[in-house]
C-alpha cells in the first residue's frame, strides 16, 4: 500500500516552476547613476525598465546591504518634493543628499527609504560591489539533495506540518525542488521496501531476487534483514542450504503478518529516526559530518585564493562556501573553481556560468 501523496508536493511543484525575473547589473548600475543625478522615480523606472515598486524595493535592499558591508553615512537628507524653492538641476553634495521626487514617503509609496538612498549616493558603489549585491539578492536556481533535506521532510511529517514546507521559502524554486526530491526519495524507498518484503516472504522467489530484496528492505530493520540476508548469501554459494533459507523465510513471513505496521509504512510520520538515517546512508547522500569537512576544505582554499588576490573573496565566504559545497556534491567542483576564477577576473556572470553546468 503506497503512502498518500500530500497536497503540499503539488504546491511545491508549482512554486518550483516559477521563473523569477532578475534585475541585471546594467539595470542596477543605471539606477545608482540616475539616483545620484537626482532623477525622479518615474524617470528612473522608465530608464531601467523596472516598475516604480521594483525601483523602491531595489533602493531599500541595496541601501540596507551597503550599510551592513560598508557602514552608515552621515549627511543631511533633503527631500526634493518638500523643498520650498525646487532647483532646476538639483545636485547632492558632500554634506547634503537630495532625495528625488517620487522616492519620498506618500500615499502611493509608504516605505521610508531616505536613509537607504542616502547611503547609496554617499558610497557610490562600483560595478564589482553591485555584482556582489546581485549575487546575494537572488537564491541559487539549482539544488543538490543532501541527507539534511530528507530529515527536514521527515521531521515536518512527524510534526504534522508537511503543508508548512510551501511556506518556508516560497520564492526559492531551488528549495522547493529539493524538498520535492527529498519526499520522492522517501516515497520511492517505502514503496520499494514494501515490495521487497513481499518478495522475502514468498518461498517461490529466486535467490538473486531475494538478495536484491534484502538490500531494498534493509533500512526498515537492519538487524532482522541482515540475519535473513546471511541465509540468502549462504544459499547462493551452497544450493544445499536452500531448504534452510525457505524455513527462515517462513519464520520471517509469520513475523511480518503478526506485526504488519513494522514492515508497511503508510505515513512518513511513522518512520523512525534510525530508519531515515539508514535510508539516506544507503542512498549515498552526504551526511552532516562530511558536509562540514567539505565546507572546511572549500573555505580554506577560498581564503588561500583571497590572500593571493587582495582580499576580494573573504567578505562573501558565507555565500561562496555553500555554493562550493553544492557544486562538489553535484560533481562540479572543477566548474566551481573555474567560476571563482571568473569572479576574480571581474566577470559579473560567474554565477550564471556555474548554474548552467548543473543538470536540469
Amino acid at each position: 500500500m503506497a503512502i498518500k501523496r500530500p497536497d503540499v508536493i503539488e504546491k511545491l511543484e508549482a512554486l518550483a516552476s516559477i521563473e523569477t525575473q532578475r534585475i541585471t547589473l546594467p539595470q542596477i548600475v543605471s539606477f545608482v547613476k540616475l539616483l545620484r543625478e537626482v532623477t525622479p522615480l518615474a524617470d528612473v523606472a522608465s530608464s531601467t525598465n523596472l516598475t516604480e515598486e521594483e525601483v523602491i524595493d531595489l533602493g531599500a535592499r541595496l541601501g540596507t546591504w551597503l550599510t551592513h558591508v560598508s557602514g552608515s553615512v552621515s549627511a543631511e537628507i533633503v527631500v526634493e518634493a518638500t523643498m520650498e524653492q525646487p532647483q532646476l538641476f538639483p545636485e547632492s553634495d558632500e554634506n547634503t543628499v537630495i532625495i528625488p521626487i517620487g522616492f519620498e514617503r506618500r500615499p502611493k509609496q509608504r516605505r521610508e527609504i531616505n536613509r537607504s538612498l542616502a547611503t547609496i549616493v554617499r558610497h557610490n558603489p562600483d560595478e564589482a560591489t553591485l555584482s556582489r549585491f546581485l549575487d546575494r539578492l537572488y537564491p541559487s536556481k539549482t539544488s543538490v539533495l543532501a541527507a539534511r533535506d530528507v530529515f527536514i521532510v521527515w521531521r515536518f511529517a512527524q510534526l504534522g506540518r508537511l503543508d508548512g514546507l510551501a511556506n518556508i521559502s516560497p520564492a526559492h524554486p531551488a528549495f522547493c525542488r529539493t524538498m520535492i526530491s527529498a519526499y520522492n526519495l522517501l516515497e520511492t524507498a517505502i514503496a520499494d521496501a514494501e515490495q521487497a518484503v513481499v518478495v522475502l516472504t514468498d518461498e517461490e522467489s529466486d535467490v538473486d531476487d531475494l538478495a536484491a530484496a534484502c538490500i531494498k528492505a534493509r533500512w526498515l530493520n537492519e538487524a532482522r534483514i541482515s540475519r535473513l540476508e546471511r541465509q540468502v548469501q549462504h544459499a547462493k554459494s551452497d544450493p544445499s542450504a536452500l531448504d534452510m533459507l525457505r524455513r527462515h523465510q517462513r519464520t520471517f513471513a509469520v513475523e511480518v503478518s503478526s506485526v504488519p505496521h513494522a514492515w508497511r509504512i503508510d505515513d512518513l510520520a511513522h518512520l523512525r529516526e534510525g530508519q531515515v538515517l539508514r535510508l539516506v546512508q544507503a542512498s549515498g547522500l552526504v551526511n552532516e559530518e562530511n558536509a562540514r569537512r567539505e565546507a572546511l576544505e572549500i573555505r580554506t582554499r577560498l581564503i588561500d585564493l583571497d590572500a593571493e588576490n587582495g582580499s576580494v573573496l573573504s567578505k562573501d565566504l558565507d555565500l561562496l562556501v555553500p555554493e562550493g559545497v553544492r557544486a562538489k556534491r553535484a560533481g562540479l567542483e572543477m566548474e566551481f573553481w573555474d567560476a571563482i576564477e571568473a569572479r576574480l577576473a571581474g566577470d559579473p556572470d560567474w554565477r550564471d556560468r556555474l548554474e548552467s553546468a548543473f543538470p536540469r
